[in-house]
């Protein structure tokens, strides 16, 4: 009964790996995508794409709807996630100290993301074109430094951007972030 049940929790463990599909994202850095969750990890920085020229492996389909990235990635790569048509969330842990520019470019079904206190740089446009964003947390008390338009094309009138409470000040008078209409205590979420 035992080999039985081992012989098929082996089999069970074989056929999820069948289609996953894994990617060097970085001298360190891997990617990989089992069903539509897409993850990251390793240590060190994630490569730089070109969404034209040099797309991310893993992009231009709808095939990605959640991206993970695991503790130990230093920063999202330029371009990374753009051509993900379908992604709808993403997880950024507080090992990621930058965000390249239009890393999240036109993922319209992006609603809410959280910007660990890690994060000190985002770059031109990181969220261009994320329409659908309804919440923007970011937990570093100091504003981090804006590249350029990063939610180019986003209402920031309907986006609310939650910060730590001793943050609040700053984010409302440092350019870029206040352009958010809605600024508020990430407590109060």
């Amino acid at each position: 009964m035992i080999k039985l049940l081992k012989a098929v929790m082996l089999a069970a463990v074989m056929v999820s790996a069948v289609g996953a599909q894994t990617w060097e994202a970085g001298e360190k850095v891997t990617a990989t995508l089992s069903g539509r969750t897409l993850t990251i990890k390793g240590t060190g920085s994630m490569f730089h794409y070109d969404d034209m020229d040099d797309a991310a492996p893993w992009g231009n389909s709808e095939s990605v709807s959640n991206v993970v990235i695991v503790d130990g990635v230093t920063s999202i790569g330029t371009d990374a996630f753009a051509g993900c048509l379908g992604l709808s969330s993403v997880t950024i842990p507080n090992s990621v100290k930058s965000i390249g520019g239009g890393a999240f470019r036109y993922r319209a079904g992006l609603t809410s993301v959280t910007i660990p206190n890690s994060v000190t740089f985002i770059g031109y446009g990181a969220f261009e074109g994320c329409t659908g964003l309804t919440s923007v947390i970011v937990l570093n008390p100091t504003p981090p430094t804006f590249e350029g338009n990063v939610f180019g094309e986003v209402n920031m009138a309907k986006v609310c951007l939650y910060v730590p409470s001793g943050g609040i000040a700053a984010y409302r008078s440092t350019n870029g972030w206040k352009a958010f209409s809605c600024i508020k205590d990430a407590a109060s979420r």
